[in-house]
């Protein structure tokens, strides 16, 4: 079921224009880190996932602070978000 996820995320990112950006489409690199990935969420340029430990990660386009990591820094690759690290995270969306 995995192995779909590329081209679930590809088809997000070609439907939905990146906005206020001015880029055109962006594009995430998704490949899934070691950690079981237990729910997934795809953005406009950004991806999360719940792992089995009920941690978030984030990581793609972040201008607007989609990412929930306080700033506007693009991350290239899954970052833990930090603030939800306390919390019982079960769905992301």
């Amino acid at each position: 079921m995995y192995e779909r996820i590329p081209g679930v995320v590809r088809f997000y990112q070609n439907y939905f224009p990146f906005l206020k950006s001015g880029h055109t489409i962006p594009f995430v690199e998704v490949t899934l880190p070691d950690q079981n990935v237990k729910k997934l969420s795809v953005g406009c340029g950004f991806v999360g996932f719940v792992d089995d430990d009920n941690k978030v990660f984030m990581w793609g386009d972040n201008y607007a602070g989609q990412l929930g990591m306080k700033d506007a820094v693009h991350r290239d690759f899954p970052i833990i978000i930090d603030s939800l690290i306390n919390d019982q995270i079960v769905d992301i969306d």
